[in-house]
C-alpha cells in the first residue's frame, strides 16, 4: 500500500516546501494524515518492509602492535587493549598510514593491519 495520491497532492500544493510553518493548520492536518496512514500500514505489516534493515556488523581488523621494531601483541584492537593497557582508539590510531608515516619505527610504537576477523 502506498500513501494516497491525495496526500501527495496536498503536499505538492504547499509552496516553499522547505520553509514549512509547522504551526500552520494545513501542514498539521497533512502530517496527522501521514501519521495515520503510516500507522495503518505498520499494523498490516506493509510499513516494516520499507524500514532500513539493521546495519551489518563489520569484521574486526587484526593488528600487530610493534614497539622498537618488535611485535609485542597481535589481535583485534580490543584484545590488544586488554593485553597492553593501551586504549582501543589509540591502537587504531597507531595503525593509520598517516601516523606510521610520521614516526621513527625504531623508537615509537605503531601498529599494522594484518587481516580481518
Amino acid at each position: 500500500m502506498k500513501l494516497s495520491t491525495e496526500f501527495y497532492d496536498q503536499l505538492n500544493a504547499i509552496k516553499n516546501f522547505n520553509q514549512l510553518d509547522y504551526n500552520d493548520p494545513q501542514v498539521v492536518a497533512i502530517r496527522l494524515r501521514a501519521d495515520h496512514e503510516l500507522t495503518a500500514m505498520d499494523q498490516k505489516g506493509e510499513y516494516t518492509s520499507l524500514k532500513k534493515s539493521p546495519r551489518q556488523k563489520r569484521p574486526n581488523s587484526i593488528y600487530d602492535l610493534y614497539e622498537n621494531g618488535k611485535v609485542i601483541a597481535t589481535g583485534t584492537a580490543n584484545e590488544i587493549a586488554e593485553q597492553t593497557g593501551i586504549k582501543k582508539n589509540t591502537i587504531v590510531k597507531f595503525g593509520t598510514p598517516k601516523y606510521v608515516q610520521g614516526i621513527d619505527k625504531k623508537v615509537n610504537k605503531y601498529a599494522e593491519k594484518v587481516g580481518k576477523k
